[in-house]
């Protein structure tokens, strides 16, 4: 075996540096014969003051824009609560919950609700219905692998929480109307962190002004109008049946929810066509032809 080795090791000594080389640069040709560029992944971008600076000030008046309008959010929130709780002939007590940051009063309404620990019927009902999508994701074909997994996860999770509430409810330390008052404000908080993300990773980049601001609206004006109502139903689920399918909705169908909504716009935006002037398509082709010629 050692002997082989070596054998090979000696052959490849014996490669001409210039049959090497032409041999290196088949890498990169597909097998139409043309060249296989290093993915955009790997390729950087020509950064300027012409890029970052008019991407900050664009994040920060819409960041600030969106502190002044939060009276305005609270009202809308809190009318979007009223009417679902008037939709499903519930009279629910509303308080508010937040905190001041300097000139901005940072709070959002929230339902005064409660809701109890699991019966044992409720309990037994939750086993079976768990234990029923667990063994349907083993029977589940090929092509539906990631549901499958995805169903797995849904049923180790509640399994943890009927455990727990098995065992320990009277431990269990969060009340619903604590719940939904802090999933409101992580809400709110995240909608004005959209600007700013979007000023690090989509504002640098060659879109328009009008289409970096229509994407921005787009996606602040979706999570404004869902976040109230996806935790008035996380709150109408815990109240009519337990705090045991608490932990459930927030791991899989809380803010893990809105980042994927976030993801999916900003992923949109990427899709659009750019506006790359003469110049910087130049310089993004000449770093593209330098970071080819370094693979080879």
């Amino acid at each position: 075996m050692s002997s082989n080795i070596s054998k090979i090791k000696k052959s490849h000594s014996h490669i001409s540096p210039d049959l090497r080389k032409r041999v290196e640069k088949l890498r990169n040709i597909g097998h139409f014969g043309g060249t296989i560029s290093p993915h955009r992944a790997l390729l950087t971008l020509p950064m300027s003051p012409g890029k970052y600076v008019p991407a900050i000030i664009m994040a920060a008046v819409i960041f600030f824009s969106y502190l002044f309008a939060l009276e305005y959010v609270f009202s809308a929130w809190s009318w979007i609560l009223e009417w679902c709780s008037s939709f499903f002939n519930m009279e629910i007590e509303q308080g508010s919950f937040g905190f001041e940051a300097g000139i901005f009063n940072i709070y959002v309404p929230y339902l005064k609700l409660g809701a109890a620990t699991a019966s044992n019927l409720e309990w037994s009902i939750s086993v079976l219905i768990t234990a029923i999508i667990l063994l349907i994701s083993f029977f589940m074909p090929d092509r539906f692998v990631p549901f499958a997994y995805l169903l797995r996860a849904l049923a180790f999770i509640q399994t943890i929480s009927i455990l727990f509430f098995l065992f320990f409810s009277n431990y269990f330390p969060y009340s619903l109307a604590s719940y939904h008052a802090v999933m409101m404000l992580a809400g709110l908080i995240f909608i004005g962190l959209v600007p700013l993300i979007y000023g690090l990773i989509y504002y640098i980049f060659d879109e328009t002004l009008l289409k970096k601001l229509w994407l921005t609206i787009l996606t602040m004006s979706h999570l404004l109008l869902l976040i109230p109502l996806q935790y008035f139903a996380h709150a109408y689920l815990i109240h009519e049946f337990s705090l045991m399918y608490m932990p459930i909705l927030f791991l899989m169908f809380g803010l893990m929810i809105d980042v994927f909504i976030f993801i999916a716009f900003y992923s949109w935006g990427m899709s659009w066509q750019g506006t790359l002037h003469p110049h910087e398509e130049r310089a993004i082709e000449a770093s593209k032809v330098e970071q080819a010629a370094k693979t080879t």
